[in-house]
């Protein structure tokens, strides 16, 4: 996987590339996989299937299946309000959990405060508790009026990360593995609490604007995406929980009806 920071170097000019892809495509008729390049420029390695990823937003999926969880035990509801959970955060009266899933809310992108951005890119190990960066997003603007427009934000998916703490009263990640990753026999599916990466990874990579480098951004303190970003897994994995979710064996039936 690379990560390019240059949003104004489109991919095909020469100037941009994935390093390494996989693909796999499961249908009733057939199976298609296919692995190609390298997974670390370093070493050489190539590409694999059974190779560690991080699955960056993938994991607001998670996410979003826990809450829909919630509201299947009735242990709150689409429409309720953010102010009945944070009732500090601005505008939260206005704004519902139905609009934080689908990014209506307005809530703003705390990647995109310059602090949060500088750590993402360059100082990849510095650590934020969920009330700084909630901290940083309640004092950036609002996107728009909620239910008015759609913009992708992960400013959303951490507060519903930390709605899912206070309802629960456990932590994000142990809602996420006793919920889904082993009901669903994940082996090599994790919500990360520290930097490393065990076992067999593939390396991401970022061009760095300022020298044309690119850079290995493979470790990262998952406190800066944490809910809206910092898992870890596998093709096959990712497969069996696709799968789930499209049978919808993980929520009830009243949950996938609503929208």
């Amino acid at each position: 996987m690379l990560l390019n920071l240059d949003r104004s170097d489109p991919v095909g000019t020469g100037h941009n590339f994935v390093p390494g892809v996989i693909v796999g495509i499961w249908t009733p008729e057939f199976t298609y996989k296919h692995a190609i390049g390298k997974a670390d420029f370093k070493t050489g390695q190539e590409r694999k299937f059974d190779d560690k990823i991080r699955i960056a937003s993938i994991t607001k999926t998670f996410v979003g299946t826990v809450i829909l969880q919630l509201v299947d035990e009735g242990k709150m509801l689409l429409d309720d309000r953010l102010d009945k959970y944070y009732p500090s955060y601005p505008n939260a009266s206005n704004i519902t959990i139905r609009q934080m899933l689908d990014m209506t809310s307005g809530i703003p992108d705390y990647i995109s405060n310059p602090a949060v951005e500088k750590s993402f890119v360059y100082d990849r190990f510095d650590q934020y508790t969920h009330e700084k960066i909630y901290d940083i997003t309640a004092s950036m603007k609002h996107s728009f009026a909620p239910g008015t427009s759609w913009q992708y934000s992960n400013g959303n998916y951490h507060l519903l990360g930390m709605i899912i703490e206070k309802v629960t009263g456990n932590k994000l990640g142990n809602e996420i593995d006793n919920r889904i990753i082993k009901p669903l026999g994940l082996t090599n599916t994790t919500f990360p609490v520290s930097p490393e990466m065990s076992g067999q990874y593939s390396h991401g990579y970022m061009k760095d604007t300022l020298t044309g480098e690119y850079i290995d951004v493979t470790l990262i303190d998952p406190s800066i995406g944490w809910a809206a970003g910092s898992m870890v897994s596998i093709l096959d994995d990712l497969k069996i929980y696709a799968l789930a979710l499209a049978n919808g064996t993980m929520i009830g039936k009243s949950s996938r009806m609503s929208g």
